[in-house]
């Protein structure tokens, strides 16, 4: 468990410093559900790429669940 949260605290540690270091645009935003947090980060790379990394907490009364997927998006218009 300790091994898990300190790979998706690196993670979002690098995910700043490299937005604080490349002047790139990095959002952060939470997602709350009935059985499920989620912290995002969002680092802007381009005008097409972005970045994102999750921190996903679900739990019900049978289990505990901890996801770090690690997406990067491409966008196909400019809206």
């Amino acid at each position: 468990m300790k091994k898990i949260i300190l790979i998706a605290s690196f993670f979002f540690f690098l995910t700043f410093t490299y937005s604080q270091e490349k002047g790139k645009k990095t959002t952060l935003h939470f997602e709350e559900g009935v059985f499920k947090n989620s912290i995002i980060v969002n680092t802007k790379l381009s005008n097409k790429w972005s970045f994102e990394n999750k921190l996903q907490v679900t739990y019900t009364n049978f289990f505990n669940q901890i996801e770090v997927p690690v997406t990067l998006k491409f966008n196909l218009f400019w809206v």
